[in-house]
């Protein structure tokens, strides 16, 4: 990195990002059991939301004779992939199954 690019980053990082001490106001203590579970089920239900993006995407290139980008897929795929993504963000923004092992990470 030349200095040049090195003194732009420099700006822009002190004129545009404002460092705060939000984590010193929420320390979470991790050595507690039950709020270690509850980020471990949180954690479980977002890793659950991403790979069921991940899998229902990787239909749209396997399913396409060609290019992905070159053919459109049909409304049928489209329609399975709403509806399955749908399903997947209500279970894991609204659903805490103890079973499955996951927790709602809400929407926000």
């Amino acid at each position: 990195m030349n200095n040049t690019s090195s003194n732009a980053f420099r700006f822009l990082f002190q004129e545009h990002f404002h460092v705060t001490d939000f984590n010193k106001k929420t320390y979470i203590n991790l050595k507690d059991k039950d709020v270690s579970d509850a980020l471990n089920e949180q954690l479980a239900s977002a890793i659950y939301l991403q790979v069921s993006t991940i899998s229902q995407a990787l239909i749209f290139v396997t399913r396409l004779r060609g290019w992905s980008f070159m053919e459109r897929p049909g409304l049928l795929l489209v329609a399975a992939f709403i509806i399955a993504q749908l399903f997947a963000t209500l279970l894991s923004a609204a659903v805490t199954s103890s079973f499955a092992g996951i927790g709602k990470i809400g929407w926000g």
